[in-house]
């Protein structure tokens, strides 16, 4: 699964769960921005929010503006702009509460950057000014998004099934299938690069069927016994310098590259492992707003 695809749905999952109320609120000021942004001109939203935060820079509701400009900026994928535009939507929010809402969404920015220890840390300020229910468990479901990204399956596990647990709408087959994930995660048949090098030192391509490609197994035994066989005929025949160069330069760097290959294919090899749960999760994810 692609970052871009993996982004979109963390993105969808964020949106179907803890959206902001405000940010979609309209006022008769704010009407034509709130027109652009309506019609995905979200750069024209911008100007004609920044217009009205210039031409009125003591009224009240500069929070909200502010943030529906962080929303816009969200949708470009412009991060570091909305991130900046939530700080000041946070400064100038009237109320604890509206500040904790932008808290929220600055948290989810952070995750959208990949900045997950600034999203770890703020969700845990956040925990320590409150201790509700409701807060809790927002903070619980946004760590787990954090630590699936990481493919930190313990602690994605102890997260997302505490927030599972204390569910009151979720059904019990959705919780099921999201423990059964969680447990799987935890257990992955991961295959090991130390493995895959010694493996192919010994006999190349043997790294590269442990990795599980078979084809790329052939490939490097092939190239590699034909490389290596070129050579030793060389120098049997007596071209003692045409066969140190076959070596240096032809067998040395197909042997070198069968040794990167394996420990690569191993990496790609655990990565799409990661990648599956962590898919299936956040699918699981989507639907369930407490």
């Amino acid at each position: 699964m692609s970052a871009k695809i993996f982004l979109n749905i963390l993105l969808l999952v964020l949106a179907c769960l803890f959206s902001t109320a405000t940010l979609g609120a309209e006022s008769p000021e704010t009407g034509l921005a709130d027109y652009y942004y309506a019609h995905g001109m979200y750069a024209e939203a911008v100007t004609e929010y920044l217009r009205y935060i210039f031409f009125n820079p003591g009224s009240g509701g500069l929070d909200t503006v502010y943030s529906k400009i962080a929303l816009c900026y969200a949708e470009l994928e412009e991060w570091r702009k909305a991130e900046r535009s939530l700080g000041k939507a946070i400064e100038s929010a009237a109320d604890d509460e509206q500040k904790r809402e932008y808290t929220f969404s600055l948290v989810e920015i952070f995750i959208a950057q990949k900045s997950y220890k600034r999203a770890l840390s703020l969700l845990s300020e956040l925990l320590e000014r409150s201790a509700d229910r409701n807060t809790t468990q927002r903070i619980l479901f946004l760590r787990g998004v954090v630590y699936i990204y990481l493919y930190d399956w313990p602690k994605a596990a102890d997260c997302i099934g505490r927030y599972v647990n204390d569910s009151q709408t979720m059904p019990e087959e959705r919780k099921a299938k999201i423990y059964k994930l969680l447990d799987t995660a935890r257990h992955l048949p991961y295959r090991s690069k130390d493995i895959a090098l010694f493996l192919s030192i010994i006999l190349p391509g043997a790294g590269q069927a442990y990795a599980g490609d078979a084809g790329q197994a052939l490939n490097a035994l092939l190239v590699n016994g034909a490389a290596g066989a070129l050579t030793v005929y060389t120098a049997l025949d007596g071209y003692y310098l045409d066969a140190g160069i076959l070596f240096l330069f032809v067998f040395y760097r197909y042997y070198q590259g069968n040794l990167y290959h394996a420990q690569r294919l191993v990496r790609e090899y655990n990565l799409s492992l990661n990648n599956g749960i962590a898919r299936k999760l956040l699918s699981l994810l989507a639907d369930t707003a407490d």
